[in-house]
């Protein structure tokens, strides 16, 4: 499960599952980016912490702090537009 949320230190996204392995995978990570990118968020020094709640439950939380620049914007549409025309 994965869940996001803008505050007032960036944009936090939590990813759990039933492994550490799950929210360690690079699945997992390139879901993460991909949901801060279609905010607007740049994933680039991003801060990532890792939880254990209880057996069985780990938490991935990775926290967005800046945005995303024009040119980072640009360079995420036209990639967009030429997966589109293939």
């Amino acid at each position: 499960m994965t869940l996001a949320t803008e505050t007032a230190g960036g944009f936090l996204v939590r990813a759990t599952g039933t492994s550490l392995g799950a929210v360690e995978s690079e699945g997992c990570r390139t879901v993460v980016e991909q949901i801060a990118r279609e905010q607007g968020w740049a994933v680039d020094g991003s801060q990532v912490e890792r939880l254990r709640a209880r057996e069985n439950e780990y938490t991935r939380l990775c926290l967005f702090q800046e945005r995303m620049t024009e040119q980072d914007r640009d360079q995420r549409v036209s990639k967009q537009s030429e997966a589109t025309t293939q």
